[in-house]
């Protein structure tokens, strides 16, 4: 940690350490250990990651602060089991950070966002619980969701994504799945592209996706002009429920493409404008 951007107050012998009002970034493996207060009350950087089981604290009820995640590497995640508690927006950047405890974030948190900074590429959050999210997920330039969870859960939030077509994001199920995706998935772009979204994991509990996939038009594409991949990979089980790629104010005009694993449709007609096969397992109506 760089002890020289932290006031002398960290010198004394108190569970609650509370950060300066200036940007602050802690150089390495940040560790809270149980009981351990931080106190966030500016934009903060984790450049090492953060593990342990304390507790990461906003008591603002009217700023929001940004809470940036680059350590650890997929077989090396940063873990933290503690909770987080209060308005933050959460973000990786060429990160791979989990938070294992369920209860991560108190009821009534707000977080908008759990997406990219500044471009940064290849980031991993893993959750164990998303049942705190306020906000939706926002992606600018490809990053990966891994769930965590042993056991089914709705998420409500949606999906926001901004970008080039150079970027994907990718959703792991992880070993479990279970997840009920009910939050409306939105696609902004200034110019017509594709924008890839990964559906993977070894799940054995199907994955379902209820809410629409839109096309968000603007003033430099008023028509909408690009679209979703999606792309199936791993083999587990991933499924669009009935109305989702159909709807009538938006019909799906994407592409799918299915690498392995099972992806089912309520009906066959929610196929999209082009459905690759590809190596898949199984692509079928699932209430056949």
């Amino acid at each position: 940690m760089n002890t020289t951007k932290l006031k002398k107050s960290l010198m004394l012998p108190l569970a609650t350490v509370t950060l300066s009002s200036f940007a602050m970034q802690f150089d390495e493996l940040k560790v809270l250990s149980e009981g351990e207060v931080l106190e966030i009350t500016e934009n903060t950087v984790f450049a090492k990651g953060l593990s342990g089981k304390g507790r990461v604290v906003n008591k603002s009820t009217s700023t929001m602060y940004t809470l940036t995640f680059q350590g650890g590497t997929a077989d090396a995640p940063c873990v933290f089991d503690g909770s987080i508690d209060g308005k933050f927006e959460l973000y990786t950047k060429y990160g791979n950070q989990h938070f294992a405890n369920p209860d991560v974030q108190t009821k009534g948190h707000t977080t908008e966002g759990w997406g990219h900074l500044d471009g940064a590429v290849g980031g991993t959050f893993g959750f164990a619980s998303f049942a705190g999210l306020g906000g939706n997920f926002i992606d600018h330039t490809g990053f990966r969701l891994l769930w965590l969870g042993q056991q089914s859960e709705t998420v409500k939030p949606g999906f926001t994504f901004f970008g080039s077509d150079t970027a994907a994001f990718e959703i792991d199920a992880g070993t479990f799945g279970g997840l009920t995706l009910d939050g409306v998935w939105s696609l902004h772009s200034s110019s017509p592209y594709q924008r890839m979204v990964v559906l993977t994991g070894d799940n054995p509990e199907a994955c379902v996706v209820t809410n629409r996939l839109l096309r968000i038009a603007n003033e430099n594409s008023p028509s909408g002009g690009y679209s979703f991949h999606v792309v199936k990979r791993g083999g587990g089980i991933w499924e669009f429920a009935e109305g989702t790629l159909t709807n009538g104010q938006q019909p799906f005009s994407g592409a799918i493409t299915v690498e392995s694993g099972t992806l089912r449709f309520d009906s066959l007609a929610e196929k999209g404008t082009v459905c690759a096969l590809g190596t898949a397992l199984d692509l079928y109506e699932a209430k056949n």
